[in-house]
């Protein structure tokens, strides 16, 4: 119940103006942090690291919101909304590094339709970088989503149809290409510093998402 309510409140939060008028983003991280004390439900309690990261990137706190979205991705690396709230928290001061977080998060996406919302974002901040070919591509490719699935365009995907630097003649193919080349250092955002060594895969999890390896004879790690 509590973890519902501070949801909500988060939710509020951030798309009523009223609300955020009434209550500071102070009061939501105090919130947030007497929740994560009290509550005993210890599985979703990420959750509220999630729905923080996104008030506080509202509240232009951004370097409190890289916190809590590191916390977040570090579990959930294979989810693109994931990669996508790290890479918000860097949009206006350093667009170079989200433009590499978007990319991975493109990478990750299984499924179109969780990427329509990366998809739709990512293609407004590489227009305003000048990449008017791959923002064209990311509009593209979801429309072809909605087409796909019968669904009606919405007015933000119509919005950047009617952009002037929308180009509906783009070639799809070139997209995965410029994707890989700029979330190949996606990691480095994700640890500080990495080194490399040298193990024996032990095994793999039936879900193909991680396996054990040796590291060394006394050693043993999951990744």
């Amino acid at each position: 119940l509590m973890l519902k309510f501070s949801r909500k409140v988060a939710k509020a939060w951030m798309t009523n103006e009223e609300v955020q008028k009434e209550l500071s983003i102070d009061y939501i991280c105090q919130l947030f942090s007497w929740t994560r004390q009290q509550a005993k439900d210890k599985q979703h309690k990420i959750w509220l690291d999630y729905d923080e990261a996104k008030c506080l990137i509202r509240a232009k706190q951004f370097d409190q919101a890289r916190d809590c979205a590191l916390v977040v991705l570090r579990r959930k690396q294979t989810e693109p909304w994931a990669w996508g709230a790290l890479a918000t928290t860097y949009r206006e001061e350093n667009p170079d590094v989200a433009i590499v977080l978007f990319s991975q998060a493109l990478c990750c996406a299984r499924d179109e339709v969780f990427a329509l919302p990366t998809l739709k974002g990512f293609a407004r901040l590489l227009a305003e970088q000048n990449f008017n070919n791959e923002a064209s591509m990311c509009v593209k490719r979801a429309v072809n989503c909605y087409v796909k699935n019968g669904w009606n365009i919405k007015d933000d995907l119509e919005e950047l149809m009617s952009q002037p630097w929308y180009q509906e003649e783009v070639d799809l193919e070139l997209l995965p290409s410029f994707l890989e080349k700029h979330a190949a250092t996606a990691l480095d955002f994700l640890y500080e510093e990495q080194e490399q060594c040298i193990a024996v895969v032990q095994n793999i999890h039936p879900s193909g998402k991680g396996f054990h390896a040796y590291v060394n004879r006394d050693q043993s790690i999951a990744v």
